[in-house]
């Protein structure tokens, strides 16, 4: 694309070179009355109404336009916490918590708590510009934050930071080229995601099919008993989890609960390692977060891992489950998980984990269960009586292989739409970066 006659040094590092008739700003100087809000107090019911007025809070926060909030509040929560309200066109930026550096697009006239940065519409700046050098800018916000675990953005880091200032036509013309890009590269990344999920979707179902029927089209079928599985294969078993279990104490065990392991007892460093979900989730034990000392492990004994521990995410994220390698050091179940150790004469450890972890199996075990249209957490009862199919030890290994082999294949093609999403991300950033600070010309 084209580029501006002149370029100057923008003094600072993000930006780089802009063109020689822009300017480089405070935000400070382009934007008055940056502010925040509060949280109106939780104990008060009649200051959260569903068909009140809109409230923000930085999990509402996703880099893109807000068009409604997950919370409303009252007219009274308004009166009494004299809340104030921000127009449309207005800028908003997470400071800290989980969602630190989010960006948001005011579509409609919110309030919102303290976590968020409001930076007011201005006539100084077109809102749509901002939206995306903020977008490019949160990088450096980032940089600058400030805290140990938990990182805080604050609002004087905000009204610090430098932005690239084109005449107010060139950003009008500078944002209309964006929305236009970069719709053009997120419809482009939905169709990949879409893909994955479909391809996600498929893996599931084979898996579900090959662990309730088998894989030999023509096996002579029998009614399990159970209405969701259907007919399985004559030979095959149905089971409880329970009964495939290894016969002596702790084959099935929780972590420690309550007070028996604390916040303050787990170090990023130590002497014994605590095994939690994400090492669960990523299927990898060779780091840990969380450790604690010989001392505290000592009082929790009972809770050590074994090698070829099937473990398996009991909150939040329920029903992850992965395989304790051998090569690992010996460690402390999280209060997340559970370790299952499976009789492998009975059943192989990996048909458990193929069962319980990528089958729908596990899911429809546990909703059927219970009351509830969604499962926060499992507990040891229920885990014992999920029920199972078993065939014969050797056709589990036979089972497996196949599914491995089919697997790779939809994987190889996962794989490479992820790849594919990488780089329209990746794309999308250098579009943004390059239009905002004049590297391209649009106009």
């Amino acid at each position: 694309m084209e580029r501006y006659e002149s370029y100057k040094d923008s003094g600072v590092a993000w930006i780089g070179k802009v063109p020689e008739h822009w300017e480089v700003m405070k935000t400070s100087l382009l934007y008055t009355n940056i502010g925040s809000g509060t949280t109106p107090s939780t104990s008060k019911q009649e200051y959260y109404e569903d068909d009140g007025f809109c409230w923000l809070q930085t999990g509402d926060l996703n880099d893109g336009y807000i068009t409604d909030t997950s919370k409303k509040i009252s007219k009274v929560a308004i009166k009494d916490c004299k809340l104030r309200f921000y127009p449309v066109g207005s800028i908003v930026i997470a400071m800290y918590g989980a969602t630190i550096g989010k960006i948001g697009l005011l579509k409609v006239p919110t309030s919102t708590n303290q976590a968020c940065c409001v930076l007011p519409y201005s006539n100084k700046m077109n809102e749509i510009y901002t939206f995306y050098v903020c977008q490019i800018a949160k990088g450096q916000m980032l940089l600058e934050a400030v805290g140990g675990g938990q990182p805080n953005i604050s609002q004087d880091i905000i009204k610090k930071l430098k932005l690239p200032v084109p005449p107010i036509c060139e950003q009008q013309a500078i944002a209309a080229y964006l929305d236009k890009r970069c719709s053009e590269i997120d419809n482009a990344i939905a169709t990949q995601q879409k893909r994955i999920a479909l391809l996600q979707e498929l893996k599931q179902s084979i898996i579900t099919r090959a662990v309730t029927q088998g894989i030999h089209p023509d096996v002579p079928l029998k009614e399990s008993g159970v209405e969701w599985i259907g007919k399985v294969p004559e030979h095959w078993e149905v089971r409880r989890l329970k009964s495939i279990c290894q016969s002596k104490k702790y084959a099935i065990k929780t972590g420690p609960f309550g007070t028996q392991l604390k916040g303050q007892d787990l170090y990023p460093e130590g002497d014994i390692r605590v095994y939690n979900q994400r090492n669960v989730i990523d299927d990898n034990f060779n780091e840990c977060n969380f450790y604690v000392t010989h001392k505290k492990a000592s009082d929790l004994k009972s809770f050590y891992t074994q090698p070829n521990d099937l473990l398996i995410t009991s909150r939040g994220t329920i029903g992850k489950c992965s395989i304790l390698p051998d090569n690992v050091p010996m460690g402390i179940l999280h209060p997340c998980l559970i370790a299952v150790r499976i009789d492998q004469k009975i059943c192989t450890i990996e048909w458990a984990k193929l069962f319980i972890g990528e089958s729908n199996c596990f899911a429809t075990n546990i909703f059927l269960n219970s009351n509830a249209t969604t499962i926060d957490v499992i507990y040891t009862d229920t885990l014992k009586n999920v029920i199972i199919t078993i065939p014969p030890v050797l056709e589990q290994k036979k089972i497996i292989a196949y599914i491995d082999q089919y697997i790779k294949k939809l994987d190889s093609i996962i794989k490479k739409a992820n790849k594919r999403i990488e780089y329209l991300q990746e794309l999308r950033q250098s579009v943004i970066t390059e239009a905002i600070t004049g590297k391209i010309k649009v106009c």
